[in-house]
């Protein structure tokens, strides 16, 4: 059953994924770094390959509020899945970390998606079908926001090699 949200109540997240980790867009805004700052974030995982000046202020308002931030570089332009090496390496990054942490890259759905569906599948020991319906879901939600039906199949690809490639034994999303 779904809660239907208060609209006066604004989190700085998109997604609560285990009271550890947040995911959601980048940080914008001196508010919503306060937020997250006063609800316990330690650290901030941004995977943008993204200009200079976007990552700058980010890590401006970051180390304002003594945030650590870390930006671990993934590419878009490719139809191509991360390799295992990078899942490691982010997961490490917030296991190891005393705090909560903060996952974004620009819209928050589809790099990250499968940072958090690697994070479920290895840290949390999720099972994969309800992994695979996270990350369906959470793909389905961005492309009711999101009219470009190319970029929509393009997504799909990409996702569906991520799920076949990195939650073994599964089957292709059914998503478009």
């Amino acid at each position: 059953m779904k809660v239907a949200k208060d609209p006066n109540k604004r989190t700085f997240y998109r997604r609560n994924v285990d009271g550890r980790l947040y995911t959601g867009k980048p940080i914008e805004s001196v508010s919503k770094c306060y937020k997250m700052k006063k609800a316990g974030v330690t650290q901030v995982i941004d995977l943008r390959d993204a200009d200079a000046v976007s990552r700058a202020v980010e890590q401006i308002l970051c180390r304002m509020f003594g945030i650590k931030y870390r930006n671990i570089k993934v590419k878009t332009d490719t139809n191509d899945i991360p390799p295992a090496e990078l899942f490691k390496k982010v997961n490490a990054i917030i296991v190891q970390n005393i705090g909560d942490t903060y996952l974004h890259c620009k819209f928050g759905r589809h790099r990250t998606g499968m940072c958090v569906a690697a994070y479920e599948q290895e840290v949390l020991k999720k099972d994969k079908g309800h992994i695979i319906d996270e990350l369906a879901n959470n793909f389905a939600d961005a492309l009711g926001n999101h009219g470009d039906k190319r970029l929509q199949k393009k997504l799909g690809v990409v996702l569906n090699k991520f799920a076949k490639k990195h939650l073994m034994d599964c089957k292709t999303l059914a998503i478009i």
